[in-house]
């Protein structure tokens, strides 16, 4: 994962992964998911910022197995403007930061990443595919009627159900954000629909998505009361309803779509539905699909990675740390207890006991010994930095030629009390077949308000 600044002409902060799968690719289509999500509303940009990164690292295993690049931008989320679903306010706002969040995603995709990226000599395609669930989907609908000549094919997820690609519906026009009638006053470039009749659609929700509380039609910062007495009377009056009508209009205009309803499924994403939306998007990206996807092994051995330690009960832990050695700087919760490490053929599984449950603001490290594998003459080391709270690894690769590859590491990780529970398939591991752990260390933040004031607390150390 990279964090690309904010420059002079973008105050906008976003993050790429290059997927490793794709290194000797000579041509690629970026993929992009155009904002984190939709938290809880702030003016502190670090929110964003965060989701945006927790976005790519959720992504990274897609990214991987599709040999697709992808970029999310961390767009603001302040209370009056809902810039990440490109609101009908962000094209008339003064307010730079929260002004035309399309034009800034053009310039991180197509004025400073993809350039990056043909530097390299790989030949990278103009158009993008373009793709979201809920808000982030509602960004990337909008953004592909708004700039269809930027984008090759759109994946939307359990979003909202307008623009539809039509002026007017049963003889009332239909301005933007309900349809495209005013689009060039709004933004000074008419609907082309001739370019967006190209676009494959793939436009999917849960059959269950019913809740009024992921009804976008409900919140009056995305609709006004008018829009949604429309939706419902026009559309339908259900987000299943609503999105069906949606992808009905997009046939009737000549648009190649695809509708998936899943059964059971709510506002969520769950199995298959990310890898039916890459199929999708690989098949229509104009470069031929990688090679299918090896079916994750299932474990030999009896561990649940559910931050319990009962299926651990009877094992020894490999490293053991006595009570009451940490630096204390809030208590027992930063007191490393023991580690335990059990691994099968295709997995690797790691338990950490703290004497008390982990603060929400703590991570840790540990170090691990993998072999076979010698760069320079010297064994190969790798560090984790595991979030509890967050469920995420990121990885390191350190070795004697100094050299340091940040990466998302694909695994599983639940924190329950104080229990710690991490999963590594070994195919992220390469070819190694042994692993020790050389040593764990807890990190600890002193400052909740400062994202920098980490500091080590405890570590355990054979």
């Amino acid at each position: 994962m990279v964090e690309h600044p904010a420059t002079d002409d973008n105050p906008y902060v976003f993050y790429s992964y290059f997927p490793r799968s794709a290194a000797r690719n000579q041509e690629v289509v970026v993929g992009v998911w155009p904002c984190g999500g939709k938290p809880r509303h702030t003016e502190d940009y670090a929110v964003p910022k965060t989701l945006a990164a927790g976005m790519i690292v959720y992504l990274a295993e897609y990214s991987e197995a599709y040999q697709i690049p992808i970029v999310v931008v961390a767009m603001p989320v302040p209370e009056r403007l809902h810039v990440g679903e490109l609101h009908r306010h962000t094209f008339t706002t003064d307010e730079e930061m929260l002004r035309r969040p399309d034009l800034k995603l053009i310039d991180a995709v197509w004025d400073q990443y993809i350039p990056s990226l043909r530097n390299t000599g790989l030949r990278v395609d103009e158009r993008v595919l373009m793709m979201g669930y809920s808000s982030p989907g509602a960004f990337a609908h909008r953004f592909s009627m708004l700039h269809p000549k930027r984008v090759k094919a759109v994946w939307l997820g359990g979003e909202a159900p307008a623009p539809l690609p039509i002026a007017e519906l049963d003889g009332r026009p239909l301005n933007y954000p309900l349809g495209v009638a005013d689009l060039q006053t709004l933004t000074g470039e008419p609907f082309d629909l001739e370019t967006y009749r190209t676009i494959p659609h793939f436009v999917c929700v849960g059959e269950n998505d019913v809740k009024p509380e992921n009804d976008p039609t409900i919140d009056t910062d995305v609709f006004s009361k008018a829009h949604r007495q429309f939706i419902h009377s026009h559309f339908g009056s259900t987000k299943p309803e609503q999105i069906r009508f949606f992808y009905e209009q997009l046939v009737a205009v000549g648009v190649p779509a695809e509708f998936r309803l899943y059964e059971g499924m709510e506002h969520t994403i769950t199995d298959p539905v990310l890898p039916e939306a890459f199929d999708f998007l690989t098949r229509n990206s104009g470069i031929p699909a990688p090679p299918t996807p090896t079916p994750t092994p299932r474990p030999t051995l009896p561990f649940v990675i559910d931050g319990q330690d009962d299926d651990w009960a009877g094992m020894a832990p490999v490293l053991e740390d006595p009570q009451g050695d940490s630096l204390a700087l809030r208590g027992s919760d930063t007191d490393l207890r023991a580690v335990y490490l059990a691994q099968d053929d295709n997995f690797v599984f790691i338990m950490i006991r703290t004497y008390e449950p982990l603060s929400k603001e703590a991570l840790m490290d540990l170090d691990l010994d993998l072999r076979p594998y010698n760069p320079c003459g010297h064994n190969f080391e790798l560090s984790l930095n595991i979030f509890p709270t967050s469920n995420r690894l990121r990885a390191y690769e350190e070795n004697p030629c100094k050299k340091m590859f940040p990466f998302p590491m694909i695994g599983d990780v639940v924190s329950w009390g104080d229990v710690l529970e991490v999963r590594i398939p070994r195919s992220s591991l390469g070819e190694h077949t042994y692993v020790r752990i050389n040593y764990v260390t807890l990190h600890a933040k002193l400052n909740s308000s400062d994202d920098q004031s980490w500091a080590v607390v405890d570590e355990i150390k054979p």
